[in-house]
This record gives C-alpha cells, sequence and structure tokens, in this order.
C-alpha cells in the first residue's frame, strides 16, 4: 500500500542535516532523531494508520520540503563529560552511528572542530537552554550563522522571472 498523503512522511527523504548547539545529554537532537526513525519504522510497517504525535506535527504543514525533522544530527558541546554522556543516550536509544556524529565545540574558536563544523553545511541549527552568560551570544549567533547552509541565489533568481 503506498500512501502518496505527505502528511504520513514528516522525515522520509528530505536529508535534512541538524547541528545543535551546547547539546548537553542530547536531549534535543535525540528527539528529532527518535522522530525520523519512528517515521521510518513506521513506513516499513507499510501501515495506513498514524499516530496522534505524527497527526499532531503535521496539522499545521502538509508540505514536506518544509519538514524539519533531520536524518542526521552533529551534537556539539565544549564539555568533553556531557558529550560522553551524549554518547551514551545515542546508544541506548539504538540510533544507528550512520544518523549522528558527536564533536567537542567551543563557540567562535577558530580550532580544528570548528573547522569541521562550518565546512560541513547544515540545514537546521539547534540550542536549547544554553545560554547562561550574556557574553556568549555573539559566539553562539556567529558559529550559527557560519553552519549554516546558505540559500542558493539560483533558486531566488528562478522565482523572480
Amino acid at each position: 500500500n503506498n500512501n502518496n498523503n505527505n502528511n504520513n512522511n514528516i522525515g522520509k527523504n528530505n536529508n535534512k542535516r541538524m547541528i545543535e548547539f551546547g547539546c548537553g545529554t542530547g536531549i534535543g537532537g535525540l528527539a528529532f532523531l527518535m522522530l525520523h526513525k519512528r517515521d521510518d519504522d513506521y513506513d516499513d510497517d507499510n501501515d495506513d494508520d498514524t499516530d496522534d504525535a505524527n497527526s499532531t506535527l503535521n496539522s499545521n504543514n502538509s508540505n514536506s520540503e518544509n519538514n524539519v525533522v533531520p536524518s542526521s544530527v552533529y551534537f556539539t558541546d565544549n564539555d568533553p563529560d556531557a558529550l560522553k554522556v551524549c554518547e551514551r543516550n545515542c546508544k541506548l536509544n539504538n540510533l544507528p552511528e550512520s544518523s549522528y556524529t558527536i564533536g567537542e565545540l567551543t563557540w567562535g574558536e577558530k580550532d580544528a572542530e570548528y573547522a569541521t563544523a562550518t565546512t560541513d553545511q547544515f540545514d537546521i541549527a539547534l540550542a536549547t537552554d544554553v545560554l547562561y552568560d550574556i557574553d556568549l551570544i555573539h559566539p553562539l549567533f556567529t558559529s550559527v550563522s557560519e553552519c549554516l547552509v546558505r540559500p542558493s541565489s539560483a533558486s531566488s533568481s528562478s522565482s523572480s522571472s
């Protein structure tokens, strides 16, 4: 049974990549990856029923191109102990290792990990409960802006014709 309704495919074929800043235990990125994993499991079951969470997530957005469920997450934090907990949580939730990367990152510091994060362009940035010091706002926003994919000029120029 092939269901063409985009409301039932929240993470399917989107290939979106997320970077999580200050991930701590990874709960934010894990939640998104679990939605993607559940969506894949849902499609594998080839079932016509949708659960309440899936319906709620899609009630306001039926265009699959705008869905924010990533297929992979790059978890970052500047605390190595937090990253160990994040990695353990990914393993405990049976996430495929291909769906996540974990790296130590200090916002605004131009080291090797920062170079990796800013070279790999991401579609989505996530930061939850990370600003405890006003002096971190600028480094965070700078890091976020350097990591996100820029809209292509081709797509914006083709829409203006």
